[in-house]
């Protein structure tokens, strides 16, 4: 059985997010360490069983500094998202 050819027109759906508008509202940047604690924080309280630590958060920042991303508007901070 062969599979059917899907068109360009198939994906539409899954890329509406290309279609936003871009914004300077919110910088993401590679977190600094001063950053970490208030991250961990943040994901305790916002990620349901999460076990990160700033210590934790420390090594993996060592090990590649581009792991860890920070999220801010306004200079505050929002959160961020760790390639792990």
């Amino acid at each position: 059985m062969q599979k059917a050819m899907r068109e360009s027109s198939d994906f539409a759906g899954r890329h509406e997010l290309d279609r936003l508008a871009t914004t300077t509202a919110i910088a993401a940047h590679p977190a600094t360490c001063e950053q970490l604690a208030e991250l961990a924080a943040i994901a305790k309280q916002e990620i349901p069983g999460v076990n990160a630590s700033e210590a934790g958060l420390v090594q993996f920042l060592r090990d590649d500094p581009e792991s860890i991303f920070a999220f801010q508007r306004d200079g505050v901070l929002l959160g961020g998202i760790g390639f792990l």
